[in-house]
């Protein structure tokens, strides 16, 4: 339509395209402002930024806008695994340098922005806003000044927004465990301790009833014999017949359900899915479900999961240990969604092979990203 220079369309093109020195890249910068209106009620904007005059053609939406040229640094990206290559990869970006001089923007420093969106976009000069690809979606850690003549914005990866508390609903009653997390259940379990509900009827609970799903009780225990019982199914709760006179401890299906058949199943994918979607209130498009390698879609899908939750725990921790127990390891990627897979053995022949005697000090898997 005249309006935009041809631009690259698939990950092969679009990685030709940046490989390419004489393309100039304009990066543009979207970051989140939480304020306030005239009658004090929340109100939330965007400032928008480039490193390169732009304006959005008028077959954007919104068109004729304008992102002010005052990028002079963007962030470099690296994603670094763990030592053992399993567990949490951690994400870090360098700073998002702008213009500030005479100090036209000093006002900025005093603006609401910790844990604010920031989104980076790069594309080419003439291209419309809509053809340009998103390369880093995170959240604003910090303002500060570098220097008299810049504001510096300090990011981290979104996966800051899991360091929140896995169970928010809390045991009634007057029993001892009285004001303590529900315990929650995933997939299979066996000789796990349920929680003592109400002594006065024997009631037990075992798992967070919005996280109960097709729950099968395989059996109850009291001192290891088995005892008669009365389940509740719906809310994760069972009564026994008679009174214990010792521990209790029980086997659990808890096999949970959704509308979505890739979402159901007692997997490690779906726990996963469960915990960032639901349990963090992130939502469902906060997972990567593509048909990508590497992404939640192809992450553990086939072996059953088993995890017992009681008492207080963090959704990283838990998430961690998900992982882990598939051998695989997790992270946010640059677009903001959460990945988990398994670094599979390469087949023979290599491209590379160490040796022991070729790494000196510990090893560090590093990759870094765009928009470096």
């Amino acid at each position: 339509n005249g309006e935009s220079a041809p631009r690259p369309r698939s990950d092969v093109e679009i990685q030709t395209w940046v490989n390419q020195d004489s393309n100039e890249r304009v990066v543009l910068a979207e970051v989140g402002v939480l304020g306030q209106t005239s009658a004090g009620a929340e109100n939330a904007s965007y400032v928008l930024m480039a490193n390169w005059p732009f304006v959005t053609k008028g077959s954007d939406v919104p068109a004729d806008q304008v992102y002010d040229d005052v990028i002079v640094e963007v962030p470099v990206l690296r994603s670094m695994a763990n030592e053992q290559l399993i567990g949490r990869s951690t994400l870090t970006f360098g700073d998002l340098l702008i213009k500030n001089e005479d100090g036209v923007r000093d006002h900025w420093l005093a603006w609401n922005l910790d844990g604010r969106s920031c989104d980076l976009y790069m594309g080419g000069v003439g291209w419309r806003k809509w053809d340009f690809f998103r390369v880093l979606s995170g959240t604003i850690q910090e303002v500060y000044a570098p220097r008299r003549d810049q504001i510096g914005f300090k990011i981290r990866d979104r996966g800051a927004v899991l360091n929140r508390k896995l169970q928010t609903a809390v045991m009634g009653g007057t029993e001892a465990d009285a004001g303590a997390p529900q315990p929650i259940t995933f997939g299979k379990v066996f000789n796990i301790e349920p929680v003592l509900k109400a002594s006065g009827t024997r009631r037990f609970k075992y798992a967070d009833a919005d996280l109960t799903g097709a729950t099968g009780i395989t059996q109850v225990r009291d001192k290891g014999i088995s005892v008669a019982y009365t389940a509740d199914l719906a809310n994760g709760e069972l009564t026994l017949t008679v009174d214990n006179v010792g521990q209790v401890t029980m086997d659990v299906t808890n096999d949970l359900t959704a509308s979505s058949a890739t979402k159901s199943g007692n997997t490690h994918r779906r726990a996963l899915q469960t915990i960032i979607e639901d349990r963090a209130a992130l939502g469902a498009a906060s997972t990567y479900q593509g048909a990508r390698s590497g992404s939640l879609a192809n992450f553990g899908t086939t072996a059953t999961i088993g995890l017992y939750v009681r008492g207080e725990a963090d959704v990283q921790d838990v998430l961690d240990k998900i992982v882990m127990s598939a051998g695989g390891f997790r992270f946010a990627n640059a677009q903001g969604l959460f990945c988990a897979t398994v670094l599979d053995v390469p087949a023979a022949p290599y491209d590379h092979e160490l040796l022991e005697d070729d790494v000196m000090g510990d090893l560090e898997v590093e990759k870094i990203m765009l928009p470096a």
